[in-house]
């Protein structure tokens, strides 16, 4: 698999993929800030840096695939209940807004970065919220069921709700049956 990370910090995106056994095969990584790369090199030698998003050498023949998880592309569920006040309902619904227009802007971003890289072969891939049918609250993903499934090889002893949806988006992503 190969990542971009943009705005790459110490890495923690390739400490959690690390983590959770996912192999990765070219990290590239825009950060401006030196100690945050210095910290990143010494933990990742392999990371290629970039230098700052708005400079990146778009001579360099990358192909790099984006993938931005849009929430707005399924039919909207607000779960609400017979005992919801309309302030929470209202809250609900200024909630589901905000989640929309950060994913549009996070695909906005990615396909501005895309026409100004050309050489790089940027595709931006907004992407449905995969089904949820696992036995978790809410039917989402458990720590063990994802650490059964035959692709992944986790190390970690615990992962968070985010961790879990990530893999399960980089899973789907690379092809693989879940």
């Amino acid at each position: 698999m190969t990542i971009l990370s943009l705005f790459d910090g110490m890495s923690c995106g390739q400490i959690a993929l690390r983590d959770m056994g996912i192999k990765i095969d070219k990290y590239y990584a825009s950060e401006v800030d030196k100690f945050a790369i210095q910290n990143t090199m010494y933990n990742f030698p392999d990371t290629v840096q970039l230098g700052d998003v708005r400079e990146i050498d778009a001579r360099q023949n990358h192909r790099l695939r984006i993938i931005i998880e849009a929430g707005y592309l399924n039919r909207p569920n607000w779960h609400i209940t017979a005992h919801d006040s309309p302030a929470i309902i209202a809250a609900k619904g200024k909630a589901l807004g905000r989640n929309e227009q950060v994913a549009r802007l996070l695909i906005q971003c990615a396909e501005w970065f895309a026409r100004d890289t050309e050489a790089i072969h940027v595709r931006v891939e907004p992407t449905r919220p995969l089904t949820k049918h696992w036995k978790g609250a809410n039917h989402k993903i458990t720590h063990q069921e994802l650490i059964n499934l035959p692709q992944i090889n986790i190390q970690a002893t615990r992962t968070n709700q985010e961790e879990r949806d990530a893999a399960l988006l980089a899973l789907a992503a690379a092809t693989y049956v879940i």
